[in-house]
């Protein structure tokens, strides 16, 4: 019975990290800040980008993990 819940708790965590990766383009917040001057503003990037896609592609896994494992 542990071995199958440790393959079901390793599939989900997989599938989490392709969900993730397949949503990392998508996660895009517009740049409005006149006042940043240089790449940033020359490519309309915002930083808070790059920030929340991280929190984004390290809790949802982490999340699904403990999720699995207490309940």
């Amino acid at each position: 019975m542990i071995y199958r819940n440790n393959i079901i708790v390793t599939f989900l965590i997989i599938l989490s990290l392709v969900f993730t990766t397949s949503i990392w383009e998508k996660i895009i917040f517009p740049f409005n800040d006149p006042l940043i001057v240089g790449e940033y503003s020359d490519k309309n990037f915002n930083p808070i980008n790059d920030i929340f896609r991280y929190l984004v592609f390290i809790f949802v896994p982490i999340l699904i993990f403990f999720s699995q494992i207490f309940f």
